[in-house]
């Protein structure tokens, strides 16, 4: 088997058509050379009837609701290919690419090789019918320089799977939030072979009603929680890793927890005192607090706000800062 598409699934009724016939509108034989494995993390909508249409033509997995980090790690157990690439369920590819995709990345004996994505809103439909065509279209992979492309992500990532093996890169289970940023640093920790191609051939759906879109406490809460989790693992691999990895990838490890010192501080903005004092005492039990000034937040092209925000949460490190930020916050929120 060349390629397992991996999907995971959960209450995505209204878009998983679009997702598995997508997958099935390719340039290589399904179950053949390719293979879809979809996960279904118990959906309490319509999902499993429509993953159930597709017969044999899927391997279809199902599990209590567990979180899409359980579902991609047991889908990844049944996974039989030489690569493998995780689609999100609400989200579909571009026909006739999966050729073309393997070709190039067996060429250059990459371990890992992203692509670009396209951000379509959330009504968009799936223009092309499946065609049961096993005929290559003309597409020319180019590389680009590593920055000129969206950030690294489960979705718009093909991995060699006895990379992930021989390192051991599942996702951290019990995130609510980052789980990919994590993935991605594991991923590139230990090195691999990597390319990145311009070509957009992946569809993300922008969905306004979902979780990441949500500020309510109980979500703040589990933010929190996940940059927690974040920023406890950059520090175990720091300790456990210290001796195998360059002191480039030392100084980016490094930067990686001065920035989730950072997220830690802000998240606990949001939830009051009592959370503030907790993850201060934490950070300095942890010798990470406090942390260098982050100058490099400070840009703009993430947009005003990301820019406006960069500034409140600059001088986090300073306490005082912190204190006097924390006392302005709580006061407007019961205005």
């Amino acid at each position: 088997m060349k390629l397992s598409i991996v999907i995971p699934v959960y209450n995505v009724a209204n878009w998983i058509d679009d997702c598995i016939r997508s997958c099935m509108n390719q340039d290589m034989a399904l179950k053949n050379e390719y293979e879809i494995i979809v996960v279904n993390d118990g959906s309490l909508d319509d999902t499993m009837s429509h993953l159930k249409a597709y017969g044999n033509d899927i391997v279809i997995v199902d599990q209590p609701n567990s979180g899409v980090s359980v579902a991609r790690n047991n889908g990844l157990q049944h996974a039989t290919g030489e690569y493998v690439w995780y689609i999100d369920g609400d989200d579909y590819i571009e026909p006739n690419v999966l050729g073309g995709l393997y070709q190039y990345i067996k060429r250059n004996k990459l371990d890992v090789l992203n692509i670009a994505f396209n951000s379509v809103p959330d009504m968009t439909v799936y223009p092309a019918p499946i065609s049961n065509t096993s005929k290559s279209e003309t597409i020319e992979f180019k590389p680009v320089l590593q920055g000129t492309i969206n950030q690294m992500v489960a979705c718009n990532t093909l991995s060699r799977l006895e990379y992930i093996k021989s390192h051991n890169i599942l996702f951290k289970e019990g995130m609510w939030y980052g789980e990919d940023t994590l993935w991605a640093f594991w991923m590139l920790l230990f090195e691999p072979k990597r390319e990145v191609i311009y070509n957009k051939v992946y569809n993300y759906r922008v969905r306004q009603g979902s979780a990441m879109h949500s500020h309510s406490e109980v979500t703040n809460k589990r933010w929190l929680d996940s940059m927690l989790l974040m920023h406890e693992t950059y520090i175990d691999a720091l300790v456990n890793y210290s001796n195998e990895i360059s002191d480039k990838q030392k100084t980016n490890l490094m930067a990686r927890i001065n920035w989730s010192s950072s997220n830690l501080l802000f998240g606990a903005l949001r939830l009051g005192k009592v959370k503030r004092i907790e993850i201060l005492h934490y950070l300095e039990l942890k010798g990470h607090y406090p942390y260098p000034i982050l100058w490099n937040k400070i840009t703009y092209k993430n947009g005003l706000n990301n820019l406006l925000l960069s500034f409140l949460t600059l001088f986090f490190p300073c306490k005082l800062y912190y204190t006097v930020v924390g006392w302005i916050y709580d006061k407007l929120k019961k205005v």
